[in-house]
């Protein structure tokens, strides 16, 4: 038998006794629920969240534990024991920078902490220099800046350049930490509360945050994946082959759902805009798949994926030339829309005035879900919901009177 058959074969049988298990254990478990699936995760939020555990008064109702186990964690020395200010986008007004803020900051008369929250973003100019001498002025004998990366590794180079930065670090009065020391002191809090209701809360957000940070996948899936080859030395060969052809894998993924598309749209009054480039739209490169929804409207509608190697699709609306989309008619559409049951999933981007994520209501997987993305675009299911989802966002587009733009983009007053 062909050893790659072999391997697909025996990774498929293990797949389907985790994915009955699974099943078998859901209703009493619940594995895929969270309350963060409504909100969405970003950096202000997980800073928000992070500073609710540190607040000793706060709703938890599990005083000081939370933040003395961050501080023991980080080796820093407790506070005292009296009323503690935990604020956020605390502004950097003791030095000459003062526009700048530091994400959290736990503030006593005598005693500062100041997180740098990072799980996505970059630094700034010497931008952690300026919060520990802010800290620094602040309270003189005891400061400490701990910077929560999402990465592992070192502080970048450009930060640690700085006089007295590499002393800092020594010290202790400025910590690299990163978002698995994150999640291990989420552990110890859930472990620590005494409210049955907030260590669920916590446990959610530490599944939430192992999501987010690593692109919707499924580890667990992996996992189970990795243990039915590395045995044997022959699936293992048979894996390795088959990972270095992804590249070509995900290519014949994107060719075969634009055909897909070509096909559904047949039958609509819609089709698929012509690519500036003139071979294939190279979906895995986060290329744009645009759609003619009316040659009247300025804007066309827009497929795409956040993450290169096809992963969290998202359709969206986006001027017909590439220019930013901030127009007051623009504005007026996302509002309009979102009363109609359509919200974006943010004001605009620079080049959106209204997008979202694939949804499981809309499409039948959620867009963190990478293999059930790539199973829907491989089984032509994924085209034929995107036909219905631009059906439906043409339908919304009528019902708020934006097919006729002349008139709609010069009601209320408002201008392209």
């Amino acid at each position: 038998m062909d050893p790659r058959a072999s391997l697909l074969g025996g990774v498929r049988d293990r797949l389907a006794l985790f994915d009955d298990s699974r099943r078998s254990r859901s209703p009493n478990f619940a594995p895929s629920c969270s309350v963060f699936q409504f909100t969405g995760l970003d950096e202000l939020l997980v800073s928000r969240l992070i500073a609710w555990l540190l607040t000793p008064d706060g709703s938890h109702a599990q005083g000081p534990r939370f933040l003395n186990a961050f501080c023991d964690r980080h080796r820093i020395a407790r506070p005292p024991q009296r009323r503690l200010r935990v604020e956020l986008e605390v502004p950097t007004n003791l030095i000459d920078r003062i526009r700048r803020r530091i994400d959290i900051c736990v503030l006593d008369d005598a005693w500062s902490l100041g997180i740098e929250n990072k799980p996505v973003a970059g630094f700034q100019d010497r931008e952690l220099a300026d919060y520990l001498d802010q800290l620094r002025r602040r309270s003189p004998a005891c400061a400490t800046l701990v910077v929560l990366k999402g990465w592992e590794g070192g502080l970048p180079a450009d930060q640690m350049k700085e006089p007295g930065m590499e002393e800092a670090l020594k010290d202790g009065s400025l910590v690299n930490a990163d978002y698995g020391d994150v999640q291990l002191w989420l552990a110890e809090c859930a472990g620590l509360s005494e409210a049955s209701y907030v260590s669920s809360l916590i446990d959610d957000l530490r599944g939430s945050l192992q999501r987010w940070l690593s692109g919707g996948m499924n580890m667990e899936r992996q996992r189970i994946v990795v243990g039915s080859i590395m045995d044997d030395d022959v699936q293992r060969d048979a894996a390795l082959e088959l990972l270095a052809s992804t590249d070509h894998l995900l290519a014949s993924l994107s060719d075969r759902f634009v055909r897909d598309l070509e096909r559904e749209l047949a039958a609509t009054k819609f089709s698929i805009l012509p690519s500036a480039s003139p071979s294939r739209i190279d979906l895995p490169r986060k290329a744009y798949l645009d759609l003619e929804l009316d040659e009247a409207l300025p804007f066309k509608l827009s497929i795409a994926f956040d993450k290169g190697n096809l992963r969290l699709p998202y359709i969206g609306l986006r001027p017909r030339r590439d220019t930013t989309a901030t127009g007051r008619a623009y504005s007026r559409l996302r509002r309009e829309l979102a009363l109609v049951g359509m919200p974006s999933q943010s004001s605009y981007l620079e080049w959106w005035f209204w997008w979202t994520y694939a949804s499981r209501q809309q499409f039948g997987f959620e867009a963190e879900d990478t293999v059930a993305v790539w199973r829907s675009l491989g089984n032509g299911e994924f085209a034929k919901r995107a036909v219905n989802m631009v059906e439906d966002i043409h339908d919304r587009l009528g019902r708020v009177g934006a097919l006729n733009w002349a008139v709609f983009s010069k009601a209320g007053s408002g201008s392209q």
